[in-house]
């Protein structure tokens, strides 16, 4: 148990598929001990905080974020005993039908997840409508573990933005391969390179910590395992809308070539795309648009295809937006908007403060904002 849980009820696999199944397992476990007067150990008792914990990794759709070895299928309340104890987990299950409204909508669970979820539906508008980020990180084995630390999932208004590639299936086929890869993610690694995923380097990713204000909620986290000597440090500043602004803060003890991916959902076609920037809709006109702000040396941002696989043996071609920079000392500040209807960053200016970069930006719809980011 020490192990595979903690003490908020966070199942340490690096997989939300495998919170339900352990759940399920670990509770009619319980129940059979009960029954048979078993004594069992204090740390069963974290099992019923399992169901809370849940809550907050489901989608606006229902789905969970395919990290690790979790493929994309809507969840339902007949999977998770005892689920009218758990009225926040079975309005998010049931998406608003029942149950009772969360009211948290920023938080971490463990050191592994970090979210923020727009909203839980009511006057806001349809649950499956709002917008959530998550971001991941947490290194305990390597089951089911893939190289995906610092690794964001962003979907709104019904829709995935960014998201990870799935598990393919197990399997010795070549896909099952592809999706483990430090390239298969929404994260940084050195190009041409996996991550360092040995017993030296375990427990070295964690989510630091997360933070909420007025005009933005933050969220922070930190990895050891892109190399020797090397550390990741992503910090998350959300508008609480539709923005994201992505700071990634990586030094090295040689000059090392990196890159940073962003993994698209299906659907999401190229607009424009420039050095700088890369724009995309769909066929409902929900649009992404991913700006690269100049911070250290001058971005270099690139379109290229990926895979993504939704359900096991499923395989299908996406987009991909990639950034590769060098040094001993690299910066990505990358300014990220997703819109209902097609909305692009016009403009957009950083301010170098002390400890902070101020970035304002514009929207082709007319609205000026401001998000802060620690340096």
């Amino acid at each position: 148990m020490n192990h595979s849980l903690s003490t908020d009820g966070v199942h340490l696999e690096h997989s939300p598929f495998y919170q339900i199944y352990l759940y399920d397992t670990l509770a009619r476990f319980n129940d059979w001990a009960a029954a048979n007067r078993f004594a069992l150990s204090s740390r069963m008792r974290d099992v019923k905080n399992m169901p809370g914990a849940l809550t907050y990794m489901l989608k606006p759709n229902g789905t969970l974020p395919m990290f690790g070895d979790t493929p994309s299928i809507v969840h339902r309340p007949d999977a998770i005993p005892y689920i009218e104890r758990y009225p926040h987990l079975y309005y998010a299950m049931t998406q608003g039908q029942s149950g009772t409204q969360p009211s948290t909508r920023v938080g971490k669970l463990s050191n592994q997840y970090a979210f923020f979820r727009q909203h839980w539906g009511g006057n806001a508008g349809p649950v499956r409508d709002s917008v959530q980020v998550m971001m991941t990180a947490g290194y305990h084995s390597n089951i089911h573990k893939h190289a995906d630390d610092l690794s964001i999932d962003l979907y709104g208004y019904g829709r995935d933005f960014l998201v990870e590639s799935g598990r393919y299936a197990y399997t010795n086929r070549s896909e099952r391969k592809v999706v483990m890869q430090a390239a298969a993610h929404n994260t940084v690694h050195v190009v041409g390179k996996n991550f360092n995923l040995t017993p030296s380097n375990l427990r070295r990713s964690q989510i630091t910590s997360v933070g909420a204000s007025s005009t933005q909620w933050t969220a922070a986290g930190t990895s050891g395992l892109l190399g020797q000597g090397m550390t990741h440090t992503r910090r998350l500043a959300y508008d609480r809308d539709g923005t994201v602004l992505v700071y990634d803060d990586i030094t090295s003890p040689t000059t090392t070539s990196f890159v940073q991916r962003f993994h698209l959902g299906t659907g999401l076609n190229r607009v424009s795309s420039g050095s700088r920037h890369a724009l995309f809709k769909d066929k409902e006109n929900r649009s992404i648009h991913l700006l690269q702000l100049e911070v250290g040396t001058t971005p270099k941002v690139a379109v290229g295809a990926s895979y993504v696989s939704y359900r096991d043996y499923d395989w299908q071609r996406r987009n991909q937006v990639v950034t590769t920079r060098r040094g001993k000392q690299v910066e990505y500040l990358t300014l990220i908007h997703i819109g209902e209807k097609t909305t692009k960053i016009t403009s957009a200016t950083v301010q170098t403060t002390a400890r902070h970069y101020v970035v304002r930006y514009k929207l082709s719809d007319g609205k000026t904002k401001t998000l802060s980011m620690l340096r």
